[in-house]
């Protein structure tokens, strides 16, 4: 039988870890363990996936469409300028 080289790394930590009457039993808790690491990567996987709000998803189309018709958007400094000036701010960027 041929196995990956992941499930022999586990297979070989689980004879180190545990006490097992028979070969199958320790396949069978490296096969779990493998099942439970990939688990927790998929998790991982999931939490790190952008979560979007259906607002959000409307903002980022108005704003496509406002790039798609020529708009340009703001760098970082003219952004902080365009506040601090709505906020009656006399010398924005100071």
């Amino acid at each position: 039988m041929t196995v990956s080289p992941e499930v022999e790394e586990l297979v070989r930590r689980v004879m180190l870890a545990g006490d097992y009457a028979s070969e199958d039993a320790v396949l069978v808790a490296a096969l779990q363990a493998l099942g439970e690491r990939r688990q927790a990567e998929d998790g991982k996987r999931l939490e790190q996936a952008p979560r979007v709000s259906p607002l959000g998803m409307q903002l980022r189309e108005i704003r496509a469409q406002y790039v798609a018709g020529g708009g340009d958007l703001l760098s970082a400094e003219q952004l902080d300028w365009e506040i601090a000036q709505r906020r009656g701010e006399r010398n924005p960027g100071d």
